[in-house]
Order: C-alpha cells, then structure tokens, then sequence
C-alpha cells in the first residue's frame, strides 16, 4: 500500500467519524429545517469489494449502513457546497512526515497539553 494510499484511507475513516456525530441528527427522515422528505431516489455505484468491505466493517463499528453513510455524505456535500474534506496529493515534505511517522522517528509525546503547548511556542 502506498503512502498516498494510505493517507486516503485515514481521511475517509476521519471523514466517516465525523459523519457519526451527524447520524442522530439525519438518521430521521426530516432533513436539517425539520421538512420531511420522501426518500426515494436510488444510486447505483461501483466500488471494488476490498474497499467495501473496508468501509462496511467502520461504517458497522460507527453505528450506520452504507444507505446511511451515502445519505450522510450527500447532505454534508449540500450543507459545505463541496465535497466535505480535502482532496489534495499529499507533497513531499507531507510524505516525508508521513513516513517519519509511520517509521517512529521524529515523533514526539507529551504527557499533558500544556507540554505539548510549550513545546509548540518554542
């Protein structure tokens, strides 16, 4: 797996994540001004069965179905006007971090926030 890889696979559970704290609030078939709404518009889509069954065990882990997960992200591209997270190509200096964490060097851990702090205003 390569590093771009595997930053898109973080940035989707993180998006996914955040859309959990969305879920009680849409799981209802009112959408954000109380209107209800009829739910009856289909989407067919491809998706390769090792992704799928990535996603399908977070989305299990969070609480939602693939239905859910879709309508989730449909509305918060409606809410944001865009897709609701980055879509960049990581440049180098970014790959470099990544990789430097991933291998434990350059990582740093504070036992408290106002260390951490501290340490970022020198």
């Amino acid at each position: 797996m390569t590093r771009f890889e595997i930053k898109s696979q973080i940035d989707s559970i993180k998006f996914f994540l955040i859309l959990c704290n969305y879920r009680a609030t849409f799981k209802s078939t009112k959408n954000i001004s109380g209107v209800i709404m009829e739910k009856s518009a289909t989407i067919h889509s491809r998706i390769d069965k090792k992704t799928k069954a990535s996603a399908e065990k977070i989305l299990a882990a969070i609480g939602i179905n693939h239905s859910e997960a879709i309508n989730l992200f449909y509305r918060q591209i409606v809410l944001r006007r865009g897709i609701p997270f980055s879509l960049e190509i990581p440049n180098e200096e970014t790959l470099k971090a990544i990789d430097e964490l991933e291998r434990g060097k350059k990582v740093k851990s504070f036992k408290t926030v106002n260390k951490l702090f501290a340490d970022l205003d020198k």
